[in-house]
Parts: structure tokens; C-alpha cells; sequence
């Protein structure tokens, strides 16, 4: 269990200094070993990467970027990167871009907000930009801008957002920048002096988390449905929190119980284990999924990635390979050997309870060879082959309607053909088994969309024989 944190910004971050030294990884390098020095749990994450061999070299510093630029990917980063801690630093850029200069505080507070709004429970460390000297108005509108920063972090803590001032600003003198934007070797070290101060002061490192991302139980064991918190830090201390239960796929009540779960771990305690209320239905369909979110942590400790997980509950009930509404129950499916249309009875028992017309397919070369769900989703689905030419094509059904059409890979040679669909490979999606009529040989397919993988059975069966189930 880590705390993720992300340092974004400009060449200041990356760690430039000058041409000749431009991948120092600048503060990030002296950061870390404070970091690393007080065994503290950090992993630094990014997308881009540079500086000393010995750290941790990840970062979303990119040279000669403005905030507007940063907001055009910032959402991308999160998702990738799923920090807990930004440690921010930008707009020097747009001072010596001259880009409408008066705005800038604005633009960054719009930032924050969409990181908040994508990410709401991580923590940014907003710092104030380095004294800056590239022209006669720059040391001024630094010091404009890093009084607006302090406002942005002030109005948006009020919001009850996890947001910190750091102040890089008086950790600096014009006397340590290398170009009169950069700062050198020495400045770069008194900014990790800052960031590690912060970072100590308002960083909890006492978590909670999943231990893992991803959980799953058989519908019809529900006394095995659990899922493991850790914690780690202040260990001693009794900690309580929640977590929240919400549809994925799976709908409550149907499928789980949607109360929250209220969970505490004693002292000493470093591992729980929390029951899922599922429910086991008689219902044919496919896996579902409940989406997992820990929240409402004790004061002082915080919640760290995996903070959300995905709890499948294995369908254990048999799909009828006819069952195109998802009832339970068999279809009937019609073809016309004269016009090519096609129909579908909704049946309820013996009964008929609704006719579907389907597309037609004219070309009478074109014959439906399987009827089952080939892409997992509970609800039978057609499988054609064309007796002339040897191409094959699914229908994806969704329930009486044809979502979408699968061009298959063609089988040109005609003495092979499909003899059975079932579901081989336990995946949950149903697979095609051919036969050779000449030769004896035999094959599964597995299908995947529109792709497929062709596995050739080892041993030929000599052609009288032929298969009955």
C-alpha cells in the first residue's frame, strides 16, 4: 500500500536547468530520497520519465506548457496515473508567453476544479511559482499571481475540498535561478525542502484501501462473497469507515443489497474482511458486477488507491442457448426457405406470447448455424453460414433486436462445417466446434467480436463417426 503522487507542471517539474543539463529530475531527484529516507510508502506516477537512475523518475512535467495546455490532458493523467497527491506547480509559461497574463489565476482555478470534479477525493499541493526575471514585469505579475494562488486554495478548502498552499515562492531568491527562469541545482533542492515540509505537515499516511481491485464470489455461494481492506500507519489506533455499494451491471435489490456496509478495524488490526450481501437468483444471464467506493474514513486517515473496486458475481444458473429476452425461458427462431425472412416467437412456457420479424436475408446460400450467446451477455445470439462461398457472420442480439453484425473470418473449404456451439473454454461465452467431413479432423473456435482463434483438435476422428451431443 502506497500514496500515489503526481507531480505535474512545466520544465520545472521535468528538472531543466540548462542545455547542458536539462534531465536532472530537478527537485523530483531530492524529493524522493527525503521521502525514501523517512520509509515512507510514495510511488511517484506519470507518464513521462527522466532524471537519476536511483529514484523514482515519473512525473507529467512538460517543457514550455501553459495551464490551458495542461487542462487539454489533465483528465487522460488522471485516469492513467489514478494519483492521491498532485504536487502542482504551473503558469510560469504563461507569464513569459505574455497569454493574457491578468487571466492566468483564473485559468488555474479552473483547473483545480476539473480535477476535482474527476477526481474528487485526491489532494492537490498548489504551489506558488518561483521568483521569475525573464522580463522587467515578470518579478511583479509573479507576485500577483502567487497571491491569487493562495485565494484559490483559501475559497476552494472552504468548499471542503483537500487542497494546500505551498510556498515555493520565499524558498527562492532571484539568485537561484540558472537562466533567470530555471532554477539551478541549489534552487531546485530548496524546493524540495518545500515540498517535503508540505508534504509532512498535510499529507496523512495512514491508509485505507482494497486490496485489490477486483473480487468475485459464485452467485450461489453467497457465504463466500467478501472483499479484504489493509491499512497501514498508526496501527494502534481504531479506525472506522463505509463503504458504498452501487449498480454496475447488477441492479439492487435483484441482485445485492445496496445499504451501505459500516466497517471498523480494531487496534492492532491491519486486514478485514467484509461480507457482500448478494443475492442467488434462479435467473440464466450473464456475470454481473457491483461497483465498490470506501468512504467516511476517521479523522487522520485517508483512503488510497484501489479506493474503488469491482466486486462480479459468477452467474451459476444455465443459460437456455435459445433464451433471446433473457427470461429464462426458449425462443423459437423462424427462417424462410423460400423469401429468406426471419422471425422470432417470444415464448412464455407452451405459449406464444409475442412474434418478432427480423431482418431478412435473401441469399438462401446464407443458413443459420448456432443459436447461442457467443458474447457473454445472457441473451442468445445467431450464428450464419454461407453454404456457397464459406464466409460466417454473427448477429449480436439485444433481446428480440439486432444490435450489430460480425463479418467472421471465411472457411472457403465447404467440408468443413459447424456441428455444435457450447461454451468450451468457461469464459462464458459460447464457442463453436466444426468438423471436416472428408478428413476427420475437428476444431474449436473461440470468438471475440469479430476476430476469432481457430484451435485444431490433436486427433482426427475417422469420418463415420459423428457427433450426437
Amino acid at each position: 500500500m502506497v500514496l500515489r503522487i503526481m507531480p505535474v507542471g512545466d520544465s520545472n517539474t521535468h528538472g531543466y536547468i540548462t542545455d547542458f543539463d536539462s534531465e536532472s529530475g530537478g527537485y523530483r531527484g531530492y524529493l524522493w530520497n527525503s521521502l525514501v529516507a523517512d520509509g515512507l510508502a510514495v510511488d511517484f506516477v506519470g507518464t513521462r520519465s527522466n532524471g537519476p537512475s536511483t529514484i523514482d523518475r515519473n512525473h507529467e512535467g512538460y517543457y514550455g506548457y501553459r495551464i490551458d495546455q495542461v487542462a487539454g490532458i489533465v483528465n487522460n493523467l488522471l485516469d492513467t496515473n489514478q494519483p492521491d497527491v498532485i504536487l502542482l506547480m504551473l503558469g510560469t509559461n504563461d507569464l513569459i508567453q505574455d497569454t493574457d497574463v491578468s487571466n492566468a489565476p483564473n485559468r488555474l482555478a479552473a483547473l483545480i476544479d476539473q480535477i476535482f470534479s474527476q477526481r474528487p477525493n485526491v489532494q492537490i499541493l498548489l504551489a506558488s511559482l518561483p521568483p521569475l526575471t525573464y522580463s522587467d514585469n515578470d518579478p511583479q505579475q509573479v507576485v500577483a499571481f502567487n497571491s491569487a494562488v493562495s485565494g484559490i486554495v483559501t475559497s476552494r478548502a472552504a468548499q471542503g475540498r483537500r487542497i494546500n498552499f505551498v510556498d515555493i515562492y520565499n524558498s527562492l531568491t532571484a539568485n537561484d535561478l540558472a537562466d533567470r527562469i530555471h532554477p539551478t541545482a541549489t534552487g531546485y533542492a530548496q524546493i524540495a525542502n518545500t515540498w517535503y515540509g508540505a508534504i509532512r505537515s498535510s499529507v496523512s499516511f495512514d491508509f485505507v484501501s482494497f486490496n485489490a481491485s477486483n473480487f468475485s464470489a459464485n452467485e450461489n455461494a453467497p457465504s463466500t462473497a467478501a472483499v479484504t481492506l489493509t491499512r497501514s500507519g498508526r496501527i494502534s489506533e481504531e479506525v472506522s469507515g463505509t463503504i458504498i455499494l452501487s449498480d454496475g451491471t447488477a441492479t439492487a435489490p435483484a441482485d445485492y443489497d445496496n445499504t451501505p456496509l459500516n466497517f471498523s478495524f480494531l487496534s492492532g488490526q491491519t486486514t478485514i474482511t467484509i461480507p457482500i450481501p448478494i443475492v442467488n437468483d434462479t435467473l440464466a444471464e450473464a456475470s454481473e458486477t457491483i461497483t465498490l467506493t470506501l468512504t467516511n474514513l476517521s479523522s487522520g486517515f485517508r483512503v488510497v488507491s484501489p479506493s474503488t473496486a469491482t466486486f462480479t458475481i459468477l452467474n451459476n444458473d444455465v443459460l437456455n442457448p435459445t433464451d433471446f429476452t433473457g427470461d429464462g425461458r426458449a425462443d423459437i427462431l423462424w427462417r424462410n426457405q423460400v423469401n429468406g425472412q426471419n422471425s422470432l416467437w417470444q415464448m412464455n412456457g407452451s405459449t406464444l406470447e409475442q412474434t418478432y420479424a427480423l431482418p431478412t436475408v435473401a441469399d438462401l446460400n446464407w443458413s443459420v448455424v448456432g443459436v447461442a450467446d457467443f458474447t457473454g451477455d445472457g441473451r442468445a445470439d445467431i450464428l450464419w453460414r454461407n453454404q456457397a462461398d464459406g464466409q460466417n457472420s454473427l448477429w449480436q442480439m439485444n433481446g428480440t433486436t439486432l444490435e450489430q453484425t460480425y463479418a467472421l473470418p471465411t472457411v472457403t473449404d465447404l467440408n468443413w462445417s459447424v456441428v455444435g456451439v457450447a461454451d468450451f473454454t468457461g469464459d462464458g461465452r459460447a464457442d463453436i466446434f466444426w468438423r471436416n467431413a472428408t478428413n476427420g479432423q475437428n476444431a474449436i473456435t473461440q470468438i471475440n467480436g469479430s476476430a476469432w482463434e481457430w484451435q485444431l483438435l490433436s486427433s482426427p476422428v475417422e469420418p463415420s463417426w459423428y457427433i450426437v451431443g
